[in-house]
């Protein structure tokens, strides 16, 4: 009887493991182009009891993810990361994080006691540490957070909507996830801002804040933990205050391209700064071309994706936009045709980081609501590099893009292969054959580009087959083809 009672105890631990591996093996064989919700992944499911209303605020934890709150994606666990409430929304300052491996919510913190709290402010800022445990208040986040990888990582914040009086904060702060803790870092030096964008900078080692609704974009170095200062000690200020462009929108979501190290932001326009040109403190509006459906959008998501070198935006339903930061040119992709799954609508106040890249998977992962599920989505192979194969350009077109010599030979002193193109406008882009891109090539003001097996890292490629794809100035395929790399 103890036995038959013990597998009976059993059953569901195996059910529960067996819908995880069944959902698991869905993400790994998802096909491009294809969406697909995962069962049974609410996250209010992980939020902390409430019996007494301590933290229920005005909406209660809906807010979490409503009240203008975002994410990161913390790429060692592989886990979207989701901090937010705040402001009269609601007021637990818990961390919660879904595993894309064990496709679970976990509460990472408990929230604060909100014992001895005042609402009152001093300067116009918010009394923001909770003063029970000395931990960062409930937020609205925004998109002020971000991963910050190997050696240091850790999720970064700064600023946001504080519990209670809604004013913005001047500090900075770090959480350990090696021991689930928050770290007090230095303090913003300037203007605080609640709809604040920043992004993790590789090659600075750097977090660039755009304070939200100001004109200032500010960094925060992280080895020695200090805003940059100039030589007499002040702090280094992209001031945008002279821009012909006016001021700076507080709804839009950043990410950073580390190709051409540009910071770019969309919602309510597109705005880029190229962090390598003092005289480009300020941003430009770039002229862009294509279904610019985000840039007319609040908060939309909006991330690079470091396989197809390009950024992705999401702004709810089944389609994605992608951007090419060297043209501009925004592509709409639309889901395959077998595709049944349509994610909701984002909350009015904006998706932010709650739209993120899944590097591990090629995939990337969206979520709306703490009372629905998680939706995890494979972007079409090439961006519509196949749909460009399946409509053949004219014969004049492919007579002037010849492709020699094919084979590559990848040998000590080899001389690459030339792509002839159409005219001195066009780009070539290479891809494998997962449809990952693995170097655009721009002409200098010949109409013969060289490929010499390299990636845009400067890496060798491996031998096999790629895909090459002429493209003119509007975005559009003139010419596709395949080249074999040998050694």
């Amino acid at each position: 009887m103890k036995k038959q009672l013990h597998l009976f105890l059993l059953i569901p631990a195996f059910l529960a493991l067996d819908f995880r591996a069944e959902a698991q093996n869905a993400i790994d064989s998802l096909k491009p182009g294809f969406w697909y919700e995962v069962p049974n992944s609410h996250m209010a499911d992980s939020v902390e009891k409430d019996p007494t209303d301590e933290w229920a605020g005005g909406t209660g934890p809906t807010s979490l993810m409503v009240a203008w709150s975002g994410g990161a994606f913390d790429t060692k666990r592989n886990r979207l990361v989701i901090w937010g409430g705040g402001h009269y929304d609601y007021w637990g300052n818990a961390v919660y994080a879904f595993d894309i491996n064990t496709l679970k919510w976990n509460r990472l913190t408990n929230n604060s006691s909100m014992a001895g709290w005042t609402d009152t402010t001093t300067g116009g800022l918010c009394h923001s540490i909770m003063p029970s445990d000395g931990l960062p208040a409930a937020r609205h986040t925004y998109d002020g957070i971000t991963y910050i990888p190997d050696p240091i990582d850790r999720l970064w914040a700064n600023g946001g909507a504080i519990m209670k009086c809604g004013f913005p904060d001047r500090l900075t702060w770090e959480f350990d996830f090696n021991n689930n803790t928050w770290q007090r870092k230095a303090d913003e030096q300037l203007n605080p801002g609640a709809g604040n964008i920043c992004a993790y900078d590789a090659k600075n080692q750097s977090v660039w804040l755009q304070v939200g609704g100001q004109y200032l974009l500010q960094e925060y170095n992280l080895a020695q933990d200090n805003w940059n200062v100039n030589n007499n000690g002040n702090p280094v200020i992209h001031n945008n205050s002279w821009c012909p462009y006016g001021g700076f929108t507080d709804n839009a979501t950043g990410a950073l391209d580390p190709d051409h190290h540009h910071f770019v932001a969309v919602g309510n326009g597109i705005y880029d700064w190229n962090l390598d040109t003092a005289s480009s403190w300020c941003y430009t509006v770039p002229s862009s071309k294509g279904d610019a459906s985000l840039t007319v959008s609040s908060n939309p998501g909006f991330v690079w994706d470091a396989a197809a070198h390009v950024f992705v935006g999401w702004n709810g339903g089944a389609n994605v936009y992608t951007l090419d930061p060297l043209t501009w040119t925004w592509t709409k992709i639309t889901p395959s045709a077998g595709n049944k799954v349509i994610p909701t609508n984002p909350p009015t106040a904006g998706t932010y980081g709650r739209f993120q890249y899944i590097p591990s998977k090629n995939a990337f992962i969206a979520v709306n609501s703490i009372n629905e599920d998680v939706w995890v989505y494979k972007l079409d192979s090439a961006r519509g590099i196949t749909t460009g194969m399946n409509n053949q350009p004219s014969e004049n077109q492919a007579q002037n893009s010849k492709v020699y010599p094919n084979p590559l030979q990848l040998k000590e002193g080899n001389n690459g292969i030339n792509i002839t193109i159409p005219d001195i406008n066009c780009a070539v882009e290479i891809y494998n054959t997962l449809g990952r891109q693995v170097i655009r090539l721009k002409s200098n003001g010949s109409n013969i580009l060289n490929w010499d097996g390299r990636d845009v890292n400067r890496n060798m490629v491996n031998t096999g087959v790629y895909i090459y794809a002429v493209i003119n100035s509007t975005g559009q395929f003139l010419q596709t083809g395949k080249i074999s790399v040998a050694e």
